[in-house]
């Protein structure tokens, strides 16, 4: 059985990863983070099938959000 996920649906899974990267964004034990290679400080989150690509700034505590995407896209 297939579940269709409106809008709606997915931007609030993303809402609340994001939200949960706020206690801590490099290994959360409830998120499927992974460092991107050949780029510092750099990781992505899979939401499904979406990745969401992020920087931090471990001095201040400041993570910012670089694209949001299918992880076809996201990469390229």
């Amino acid at each position: 059985m297939q579940f269709k996920v409106g809008p709606s649906e997915i931007q609030q899974r993303i809402t609340d990863k994001i939200d949960l990267l706020q206690d801590n964004p490099v290994n959360h034990p409830q998120l499927d983070i992974k460092m991107m290679q050949g780029v510092e400080n750099m990781y992505r989150l899979s939401v499904g099938a979406l990745r969401i690509i992020y920087q931090i700034e471990q001095n201040q505590l400041i993570i910012y959000l670089l694209t949001i995407g299918s992880r076809g896209d996201v990469y390229k």
